[in-house]
Parts: C-alpha cells; sequence; structure tokens
C-alpha cells in the first residue's frame, strides 16, 4: 500500500476500524493478549495508522513511545490521539535511523506487513532497533483466507487488489503463512507464539452473522517473535 491510498482512508479509517468486528473484536484483542505488560518499555508502533496501539502504550506508562506511518495525513491523525509518543512519517521497510539501534523492548507492527514488497528487509529493521531479546508483535490476515480470497497459488507470493469494501483499489502482497515463519528464522528471531484470533464475546451481541462466521473460520493469526541474534 503507498502513502496516497492511506491517504485517501486517513480520515475514516479510525472510526471504521474502532468500530469494526474484525478490528475491534478480534485482531486487536489478541494482539494486544500477546504485548501484555509494557510499563517501563520502550515501544515502537510500526505502522501505526490512527495510532491505535502506540495510545495504548502511552496509558500502560510505556516511556518512550515510537510510532509511524508511511502516510502523513495519517500521521496526522495519530498525532491527534496521542499526547507524548513521537510520531514520524516513514515508509514501512526503509531504514530507521531516527531511532537509535539497539533500544527499544518492543515493536508492534499490527496489519501491515502485508504491504511491505520485501518481507525480510522490513524484519531487519526491526531487528536493527530492538534490543537483545526485544520482542517482535505483529498481526496478518490468515493467509489461507487471503489466498481463498485472491490467490492462484497459495505456495507463491501474488501482489493482489482489494476489489471491494474500505480497502478497495487497496494492493498488497499475499504470502503462505511459511514465508512469514521462516522470514522470522531468517532475520534472527525466535517464534514464541501464534493466536489463531477468535471474536470476544462483545462481538456476538452487535455483530451476530460476522461474529459466526469469525468463530468458523479463523480471520486473524497474532505472532510473538524474541530476536535472538
Amino acid at each position: 500500500m503507498n502513502a496516497d491510498q492511506y491517504d485517501r482512508l486517513a480520515e475514516a479509517y479510525k472510526n471504521a476500524a474502532d468500530q469494526s468486528a474484525y478490528n475491534a473484536f478480534c485482531e486487536r484483542p489478541a494482539t494486544l493478549a500477546l504485548i501484555g505488560d509494557v510499563r517501563e518499555k520502550a515501544v515502537l508502533d510500526a505502522a501505526c495508522g490512527s495510532g491505535f496501539y502506540a495510545a495504548h502504550c502511552e496509558d500502560q506508562g510505556a516511556p518512550p513511545v515510537y510510532a509511524f506511518d508511511g502516510s502523513p495525513k495519517m500521521v496526522s491523525v495519530a498525532q491527534q490521539n496521542l499526547s507524548r509518543a513521537t510520531v514520524f512519517v516513514h515508509k514501512l521497510g526503509a531504514p530507521l535511523t531516527s531511532i537509535p539501534e539497539e533500544t527499544l523492548n518492543v515493536v508492534i507492527c499490527a496489519l501491515a506487513l502485508e504491504y511491505t514488497p520485501d518481507l525480510n528487509r522490513c524484519l531487519r529493521t526491526f531487528s536493527h532497533v530492538l534490543s537483545p531479546d526485544g520482542v517482535l508483535i505483529f498481526s496478518i490476515e490468515n493467509p489461507w483466507l487471503v489466498f481463498q480470497r485472491f490467490g492462484s497459488r497459495y505456495w507463491e507470493e501474488e501482489l493482489v487488489e482489494h476489489t471491494s469494501g474500505f480497502l478497495n483499489g487497496v494492493k498488497g502482497y499475499r504470502r503462505p503463512l511459511a514465508t512469514y515463519i521462516n522470514s522470522l528464522h531468517e532475520t534472527g528471531f525466535s517464534l514464541e507464539r501464534l493466536i489463531e484470533a477468535q471474536p470476544v464475546e462483545g462481538c456476538k451481541d452487535i455483530y451476530p452473522d460476522i461474529y459466526q462466521r469469525m468463530i468458523e473460520i479463523p480471520h486473524f493469526l497474532t505472532i510473538r517473535a524474541r530476536k535472538i541474534r
């Protein structure tokens, strides 16, 4: 996804995500469970969107909190939602020269790795700023579900384009799950936990049909990995 595409979505993104059955009631609770306690930990919210995770870390007392997004308009939205975080425009996967090497304890990257063309390069940029024994938490759409929606050959990486809904016209990279797991290993991370996210109970009352679909088919994966080299 390029900055222009996210600029187009920025104004509506926060409200859509905050009220979405998929984000608010499924992906976010699973990701927050893997983030855990970040008090006294230095955190980066990479490809932060409206800054939801950065705000959560601010509320917990994480010092400092960094956040970036490739869209200037999205950064502006995030800045309105954050009080202490350092927020800046930055392209996912580009070298993070504005953050000192090996100074962060936690990097969070929610629903964004699908939009970087070079996954290993992106993970190495996270490793560069993570301290030894630091952790990376990221979420992705279930690769099998994305394949059923867009794919032609599951084992191959494909550039695909959303053709309907909120993300209509947005392009991203469809990858098999093995690519994500192997890339972690290749870039010096060790997998600690993987959650196939399930909707929380509150979803059932507000979005009963979507709740039923997400109970039957996992829509998101959330992964926690530790830097080991």
